[in-house]
C-alpha cells in the first residue's frame, strides 16, 4: 500500500503513546498519527481536520471524556460514524466489551504487557485496516 494510513490515537498514558509510536517506527508502517489525550481532544481534532482518519485507536479509561463517552458521540454523528474504531485498552471487563460492541466499535484489543505480543497485535491490526482502506479507495 503506497497511501499512508491516517490514525487518530486517543490515549492519555504518555508511555503508551511512546510505545505505540516506537512500534510504528520498528514496523516501518506508512502512517500519519494524530494524538489526543482524551475524547474531548479527539473531537476537536475531528472537527478541525479537513481529512478524517482512516482508523481511530481508542482507550477506555481517560479523563475529561472517556472512550465509551467518545464512542457514543462518534457513532451518533453522521460525519464520523463510519470511521473504523478499535478499542485498545487494558480493560478485561466483559461489560466494557459488550457495551463497546453495542456502541458500534469495530474491534476490541487488550493491551499486552509483553512487547513482542504488542508488536504483533499492532502490526496485524494496522495491516488489516491498511488493506481495508486500500481496497475502499
Amino acid at each position: 500500500m503506497s497511501k499512508a494510513l491516517s490514525i487518530l490515537l486517543v490515549e492519555d498514558d504518555f508511555f503508551e503513546i511512546l510505545r505505540f509510536n516506537n512500534t510504528i517506527s520498528v514496523l516501518n508502517i506508512n502512517c500519519n498519527i494524530r494524538e489526543a489525550n482524551n475524547g474531548a481532544e479527539a473531537l476537536k481534532i475531528l472537527e478541525s481536520s479537513n481529512q478524517l482518519p482512516h482508523l481511530i485507536l481508542l482507550d477506555i479509561n481517560m479523563p475529561v471524556l472517556n472512550g465509551k463517552e467518545f464512542l457514543k458521540i462518534l457513532k451518533s454523528n453522521t460525519l464520523y460514524k463510519h470511521i473504523p474504531t478499535v478499542m485498545f485498552t487494558t480493560s478485561q471487563k466483559t461489560n466494557d466489551l459488550k457495551e463497546c460492541y453495542n456502541l458500534g466499535i469495530n474491534g476490541y484489543m487488550l493491551k499486552p504487557s509483553n512487547y513482542d505480543e504488542y508488536l504483533s497485535k499492532i502490526s496485524s491490526t494496522l495491516n488489516f485496516w491498511s488493506e481495508v482502506e486500500y481496497l475502499s479507495a
